[in-house]
């Protein structure tokens, strides 16, 4: 078992869905020769071009595995409250061998009833390991067909809900997130990667006016202010003036920096929570998803945001430790 369970004392009434891109993640080892063949930063991340393509053909994986950022994260809310009652993810994947590789994963987890299948490829990952750091390269592949249908609208909006999606949907469903984003119900948003900031300037800042919970790492939230001309050398004062320009709503904002405390901000106040360091790092690919699930899978609960932080911070930990994202 992977860490304590919260199904015992787990609240029924309210209801998560999961708007993400089925992925399988590529795992291979390479080094700065690949990145800089494909003109590629380390700890960054890319979707997939011209430029890039190849690298896809070129890389030996040393592990596939089911992913995608926001698959990640709901796999782990699943996990910690021992049930997939209540939680739906809703993706679209091909009709090729990774679609049912993915069907099938999820389908154990109790998580595959959102999925629509489509023809063509489903969506990919390259994972690039370099000793500690990555960079990850994204084909979309057919998961950007996804639609919000009337019936998954209805559920969402009769009741209590939580919607959680990433940047990353941006490039998948524009209007899905319009529609999301100016829902009554609570809206966790993940900031995704620093260059969607760049891209999407626009969409980025809707989404986060109308966000009640906002994930993202320090270069994620350092990339968001900085389309709104915000810029520190300390990542409190950073978020802090983010926060006040958009201070429509009461929101909480959570800022990961890695192997760092985790700063959250809440109310016009900001905690600072230490985070034990992990002895050996083996593969930091899905550390966010998890932690963003381990808080969430506090917060439905009604705990406190100390406890939320604390739960993201264990999930994320031993998932650090092993090759891919294995929760077993």
């Amino acid at each position: 078992m992977l860490i304590t369970m919260y199904s015992e004392n787990a609240r029924d009434d309210v209801r998560m869905f999961f708007f993400g891109s089925p992925l399988m993640d590529v795992t291979a080892n390479v080094g700065d020769d690949v990145l800089g063949k494909y003109r590629l930063d380390r700890d960054n991340a890319y979707v997939v071009d011209e430029t890039n393509r190849g690298l896809f053909d070129e890389v030996r994986a040393t592990s596939v595995q089911v992913g995608g950022s926001v698959t990640n994260t709901a796999r782990t809310v699943c996990r910690l409250r021992g049930s997939p009652r209540n939680v739906t993810y809703l993706g679209t994947v091909g009709d090729d061998e990774y679609g049912e590789m993915i069907k099938k994963q999820l389908g154990k987890e109790g998580l595959s009833g959102g999925l629509r299948q489509v023809g063509g490829n489903t969506g990919k990952v390259a994972v690039l390991l370099m000793g500690k750091a990555r960079t990850l390269v994204t084909d979309l592949g057919v998961s950007r067909s996804f639609s919000l249908d009337e019936e998954t609208w209805r559920r969402i909006s009769d009741g209590p809900s939580l919607v959680y999606l990433s940047g990353f949907f941006i490039s998948v469903s524009l209007d899905t997130i319009t529609k999301l984003a100016t829902t009554s119900q609570t809206v966790a948003f993940n900031l995704g990667a620093p260059f969607l900031s760049k891209k999407f300037p626009q969409e980025m800042t809707h989404l986060y006016e109308n966000a009640s919970i906002v994930f993202g790492n320090e270069a994620e939230h350092r990339a968001f202010a900085q389309i709104h001309n915000i810029t520190s050398n300390h990542v409190v004062e950073v978020v802090a003036a983010t926060n006040r320009r958009f201070d429509n709503k009461s929101r909480v904002v959570v800022v990961t920096r890695g192997g760092g405390a985790v700063v959250v901000f809440h109310d016009s106040d900001w905690q600072v929570f230490e985070v034990k360091k992990v002895v050996e790092v083996v593969d930091s690919n899905g550390a966010g998803d998890a932690f963003a699930g381990g808080f969430l899978a506090r917060y439905v609960e009604g705990d406190s945001i100390a406890n939320c932080v604390r739960s993201g911070v264990e999930v994320a930990g031993r998932v650090i430790q092993r090759v891919g994202f294995n929760l077993d």
